[in-house]
């Protein structure tokens, strides 16, 4: 378990899990207050009063409202980098499954994994405080953008070395990929957060990966 942050599971856990803790309880509720209202817009007392302690037991948590938003990063990236395979067991899952297939399944991860009340929320937080704060400009960039590129090259390298799709350039075929890809999934952070219905979105990523697929398929 993780001694700093809460798991998704924890912070999002129903009637039937255990307690949550003043931590937990603190952490969810600046999620919640941040992503609707900015950083800026939340003040120590706004979390602590909506949590219902007193201003002054949100130090024993947390030192500061720096080191919450800092937690709040770190927990994203954790979760966020775990959605994809390590390198070592790429191979033998393209060897499992039709290369389309592992393409299907990597974006059905990233939606289930997005679709989660808590990561749908901490996306749009950092989404308005790239601009503000460099490390969420960090986050960004380099494991919501740089990492995925990065990381679908590797898996187009493997599938034209294992010879299952055409011979093409497996960097641009990471750009071509990745970027409607990300395009779609920051359209489905725009949709009302009250109607979280994401089967358009779902359909258009399957149209993306069969559109795609006819494309660089042998």
């Amino acid at each position: 378990m993780n001694t700093l942050n809460p798991t998704i599971e924890e912070a999002s856990s129903g009637s039937n899990a255990s307690p949550k803790t003043t931590k937990q309880k603190l952490f969810e509720t600046a999620v919640d207050l941040f992503s609707s209202r900015g950083f800026m817009g939340v003040s120590i007392r706004d979390i602590s009063g909506a949590v219902g302690i007193k201003e002054s037991s949100f130090y024993n948590h947390y030192k500061s409202k720096e080191e919450l938003i800092k937690a709040i990063f770190e927990f994203y990236k954790t979760e966020f980098t775990q959605i994809m395979p390590p390198e070592e067991r790429i191979k033998a899952i393209l060897s499992s499954m039709p290369p389309d297939e592992f393409l299907r399944q990597g974006n059905a991860r990233f939606m289930q994994r997005l679709s989660t009340p808590l990561i749908k929320k901490i996306a749009r937080i950092l989404s308005s405080e790239q601009y503000r704060d460099i490390r969420a400009r960090e986050l960004v960039l380099q494991d919501m953008i740089e990492l995925p590129l990065a990381y679908a090259e590797l898996v187009f390298t493997k599938m034209i070395e294992m010879g299952l799709i055409r011979g093409l350039d497996p960097k641009i075929l990471a750009v071509e990929y990745q970027y409607p890809v990300a395009f779609i999934f920051s359209t489905y952070l725009m949709l009302d957060p009250d109607n979280p219905d994401s089967s358009s979105t779902e359909k258009r990523l399957a149209d993306h990966v069969r559109f795609f697929w006819n494309i660089i398929k042998k």
